[in-house]
């Protein structure tokens, strides 16, 4: 892993992902879920705690999950 951050963030890429590089790349894993897939995980974790499902509203902050979270840097 060492990729140049588009976000301009010098680690980025080297010693870890930023959040921003971080939730592209969730986003677009996502978006190749199948249909089944997504129902899977939402019947596993209704609550969105080890998921996020980025066809429906954040409903609050996950930091103590994996900081930032997607609230948090979209809400900042």
């Amino acid at each position: 892993m060492n990729r140049k951050c588009k976000h301009g963030d010098s680690a980025c890429g080297v010693y870890w992902t930023c959040g921003k590089c971080s939730d592209e790349e969730n986003r677009a894993a996502y978006a190749r879920l199948t249909p089944k897939e997504k129902a899977y995980d939402n019947m596993v974790d209704p609550l969105g705690w080890y998921h996020t499902d980025y066809d429906r509203e954040a409903t609050g902050c996950s930091c103590h999950i994996n900081p930032p979270c997607q609230w948090c840097v979209e809400n900042s």
